[in-house]
């Protein structure tokens, strides 16, 4: 029995050698596409991303209760834009997104603000008085304010909206 397994252990090492001379070379990998340089990528992006006319930005940092809500539109349209400076403001709770209510004595108009077309970005930066406009501070928690952004006819709208939290 020793003699089976040594003459199997020499088989299996003779094996081994004959085939570890063979080395088998790979193809080599050719990429058959040229390479893309960064002004390509970037010509693809701008392509691709458009920046809207209007748009409604917010500080990064979270607003203290109590403390009056800072925004800005930033407006990139070679055209008039019409905004309704009505804040629409909603509260995320458990069940979706709920409005808050205006204080009794607060009311709008409902006429557009006009903003002149200009050539670039401009910034029109305001304040929600909250207090004023809610009747009280508002509370901690996570909000979405939203404008209507109107047609020349008045009728047709888009909303621009941005998230904010109080803490």
């Amino acid at each position: 029995m020793k003699k089976f397994v040594c003459v199997l252990c020499v088989c299996a090492l003779a094996l081994c050698a004959a085939c570890s001379g063979k080395l088998v070379e790979a193809p080599p990998i050719v990429d058959p596409t040229p390479p893309v340089t960064i002004h390509e990528i970037a010509e693809t992006i701008s392509e691709v991303v458009e920046v809207a006319p209007v748009r409604l930005v917010m500080p990064d940092a979270p607003f203290a209760v109590g403390q009056d809500i800072e925004y800005s539109y930033v407006i990139n349209s070679d055209e008039l834009v019409r905004i309704t400076d009505i804040p629409h403001l909603e509260r995320e709770t458990e069940n979706g997104w709920r409005a808050v209510q205006f204080a009794e004595s607060v009311g709008f108009c409902g006429t557009p603000n006009h903003y002149p077309a200009a050539e670039g970005e401009i910034w029109i930066n305001s304040t929600l008085d909250v207090t004023y406009l809610y009747g009280a501070p508002l509370e901690a928690g996570r909000y979405r304010l939203s404008f209507n952004v109107v047609d020349e006819d008045y009728l047709t709208f888009e909303v621009i909206q941005a998230e904010f939290e109080i803490v």
